[in-house]
């Protein structure tokens, strides 16, 4: 942002001013990916600050993203419309001052009132990747060979993107071939009730569907099949929204651990902001936002037996973890950066290490 730039007017890359120029002349910008819009603003994912801000750049210029750019996978495409006026109030500058606040863990939301917070299926990269599959007049070694070549546990059968025949597996082959049934053919072996849902469908109403058959399909809003997620993606989703919460809390008890034998409730107290109101009665009240200020201050920290350590890294470490568990707690669309995920994994590993040391 522009240093001469005033704190009040949120910034707006230049293509987002072209784009809006071209709206209001009845033009159609071209379409970009969400990634290429977070690009114009040096961001890699949408962390919920990020999207914050690329909210108030298209808010400022009367835009909006059609679909709403929360709501798709990040290389989905995304057009430029005009913002409608009942959509996306202003937020006002208060967000501004929370979110580079230690005082309080609550942030602010990243877009208006007519964003869906629903986490839909349609977000998972799997349910955007190009789809597999087979024709149903093809050889049944044709399946099969696809099926052993991906690593695949099925596959759809379709003549079209838009035309889907069925689904074909190692189940519906091998119970065909069980009962000695005709299995020449694609279409001899497959089923023709095909799990299927819209990718505006929740994640987690479609979990109970993926557990008990594998798989879904992935519809779009124009009847094209976007991609097929299993089981094994899911596993994989779950890993990357869980293991950070695993992590925050491994930090975070480690960090009680350090202070509850060391300091008084006076000590924990001192950690305080003015502003905070729910009182202070042991560890378990503090907040990562006061644990920050307690390892900032110089008769605590000596108070911990951190002598031998530096304080000032100590602390802006932990002050990093604070700003990442607030990306983690708002379960943002996409998973967190990867160097992200390493420092929480890092600073984790150092704490355990200082516990053993100590014990």
């Amino acid at each position: 942002m522009p240093d001469d730039q005033k704190s009040t007017e949120p910034w707006v890359p230049d293509e987002l001013r072209v784009a809006a120029d071209q709206v209001k002349r009845n033009e159609v910008p071209p379409k970009i990916t969400v990634r290429q819009l977070l690009q114009y603003f040096g961001f890699q994912r949408r962390g919920f600050i990020k999207a914050f801000t690329v909210q108030e750049a298209l808010d400022a210029v009367g835009i909006a993203t059609d679909p709403p750019f929360l709501e798709v996978w990040i290389d989905a495409e995304i057009s430029f419309v005009p913002k409608k006026t009942e959509e996306h109030p202003s937020s006002g500058t208060s967000g501004t001052k929370q979110k580079d606040s230690i005082a309080s863990e609550e942030t602010v939301e990243p877009a208006s009132d007519g964003y869906d917070p629903t986490y839909r299926i349609g977000l998972l990269a799997a349910a955007n990747q190009r789809i597999v599959s087979v024709p149903p007049d093809d050889d049944l070694t044709t399946a099969v060979t696809r099926m052993l070549n991906n690593d695949y546990s099925q596959l759809p059968v379709m003549r079209t993107e838009r035309d889907l025949k069925g689904i074909i597996s190692w189940a519906s082959i091998g119970s065909r071939m069980a009962l000695k049934q005709r299995c020449k053919w694609v279409r001899d072996c497959m089923d023709t009730h095909v799990q299927m849902v819209d990718a505006s469908a929740s994640l987690f109403s479609v979990i109970p569907i993926i557990v008990e058959h594998d798989y879904v399909l992935i519809k779009a809003s124009d009847n094209k099949i976007t991609g097929i997620v299993t089981a094994s993606d899911l596993s994989l989703q779950f890993q990357q929204l869980s293991g950070p919460f695993l992590l925050l809390r491994e930090i975070e008890q480690h960090v009680r651990k350090l202070i509850s034998s060391k300091l008084t409730i006076d000590d924990l107290k001192f950690s305080q902001d003015p502003s905070e109101q729910n009182e202070v009665r042991s560890v378990n009240d503090l907040t990562l936002g006061n644990y920050v200020r307690i390892f900032q201050n110089p008769d605590l920290w000596q108070k911990l037996g951190l002598e031998g350590l530096s304080r000032a890294e100590f602390a802006a470490t932990l002050d990093d973890i604070r700003t990442i568990r607030n990306d983690v707690m708002h379960f943002d669309p996409d998973p967190l950066e990867p160097e992200h995920l390493q420092q929480l994994t890092s600073f984790a590993r150092f704490l355990q290490r200082l516990q053993e040391i100590r014990s």
